[in-house]
């Protein structure tokens, strides 16, 4: 009959439109997970960017403040980047900081969060790590940085590292030390780790 004719097409519509709007709402959700995503992670390396990382800083001195554990930051620049960069071109230069950001990423720990500060600068966040632990991660994180792309010039890391258990400093005052002894290493004569304190 016309009722049940009208009942059907109609029921097949309102399936149709639910379809849709599942569908949607789908893509929907994906899309506000890769706008998050982006709103806290590098693009070219795939790290937490600066943002993101100084907020999760902002945590972890909070967490301290309540627990007084041992907490450590590395913060390194690239050195001799800007010539490999002149030399071999802006491509290489991305392809050297993606390959940098995965050798950190495999010399610390999963509860390690790694970053990147801007340009070729990185930082290693390393809760319940005192120094001499952090200066032995250095280490071996600059020694994953020179083989990560194995050409001239070598890349090697400036490294500061800032380490306390209890501390009134704000995420700006640890990063600004740290970035304070990275420079010390610099001066150094780079490929060096310079710890400093607060």
């Amino acid at each position: 009959t016309m009722r049940q004719l009208q009942v059907q097409y109609g029921f097949g519509s309102f399936a149709v439109v639910a379809g849709i709007m599942m569908v949607a709402f789908w893509h929907l959700q994906q899309t506000q997970r890769e706008l998050q995503d982006l709103a806290i992670h590098d693009p070219l390396t795939r790290v937490l960017n600066a943002r993101a990382f100084s907020d999760r800083l902002t945590q972890e001195l909070n967490r301290n403040r309540r627990y007084r554990h041992p907490v450590s930051l590395l913060y390194l620049d690239l050195d001799n980047f800007k010539a490999l960069n002149d030399s071999r071109g802006h491509q290489t230069g991305d392809t050297v900081l993606r390959l940098v950001a995965d050798a950190m990423r495999l010399a610390v720990r999963e509860t390690d969060i790694v970053g990147r500060m801007g340009g070729d600068e990185f930082a290693v966040l390393m809760p319940e790590t005192d120094g001499a632990l952090a200066d032995t991660v250095a280490r071996r994180l600059n020694e994953g940085i020179k083989t990560a792309f194995p050409a001239s010039p070598i890349v090697s890391a400036s490294i500061g590292i800032v380490s306390f258990d209890d501390t009134t400093a704000t995420a700006d005052d640890v990063l600004r030390r740290a970035d304070q002894a990275m420079y010390e290493a610099k001066r150094s004569g780079k490929d060096q780790v310079v710890h400093a304190s607060l």
